[in-house]
């Protein structure tokens, strides 16, 4: 995405949905108000931003959502006999939810700004890096499925910042985990937090397919 300072998109919100940079993510549309929003988006700039539900209801009594979110785009739309459509998004940007805004939709709309990734230091960056990639590749030999793919996904990205995002959205099923991942712009850290996840996913499949002792 450009360098912009806000911008203004309708929200999908989904309870322990994360839609994250690079990652794609398939969704189901089927009611009236969602339908409505991919008419328009479809008939627009195909964007839109994935919410994640809290469970609570803010200010105005509608559900609340988290601030930080996954905006994407959609890449793929096959809609169905009865209406209803499944669509695949791309994940373009983090952002942050600024306000609520009168939608006159039946669907949300909000105004957000693009949350961009801190480089911080490029030798600790490289060196996490290399400790996740060494972890998914145990990782992949120990998966009793999806290991080739997984090896496949590694070698599609070779930046750390992308590379982090897939393989979260790929191996990372706890929600307040992937939520943290989602909000830490700190590549680095962000690295070395997916590699310390992994490293739990490897000694756990590692300690069930040992013979017992």
């Amino acid at each position: 995405m450009t360098d912009v300072e806000s911008l203004t998109a309708p929200i999908f919100p989904l309870p322990a949905v994360h839609l994250f940079p690079h990652a794609l993510l398939p969704l189901h549309v089927f009611e009236p108000r969602y339908r409505q929003l991919l008419a328009d988006c479809l008939a627009g700039e195909k964007r839109l931003i994935i919410a994640t539900l809290t469970g609570e209801s803010d200010a105005s009594g509608a559900p609340a959502v988290l601030p930080v979110c996954g905006i994407g785009e959609i890449v793929a739309h096959e809609p169905t006999p009865d209406g209803r459509s499944n669509i695949l998004l791309r994940g373009l940007a983090r952002c942050r939810i600024l306000e609520e805004l009168p939608s006159g939709r039946l669907y949300r709309l909000v105004r957000a700004e693009p949350l961009f990734e801190q480089a911080g230091d490029v030798s600790r960056t490289q060196a996490a890096m290399a400790q996740l990639v060494v972890m998914t590749e145990r990782l992949s030999r120990l998966l009793p499925s999806g290991g080739p793919t997984l090896k496949k996904l590694v070698a599609s990205q070779d930046v750390a910042g992308p590379l982090c995002d897939v393989l979260t959205a790929a191996l990372v099923t706890d929600a307040d985990t992937r939520q943290s991942l989602l909000e830490t712009l700190d590549v680095a850290l962000r690295t070395e937090r997916l590699t310390a996840e992994v490293a739990s996913l490897v000694a756990t499949l590692h300690d069930r397919t040992s013979p017992a002792n």
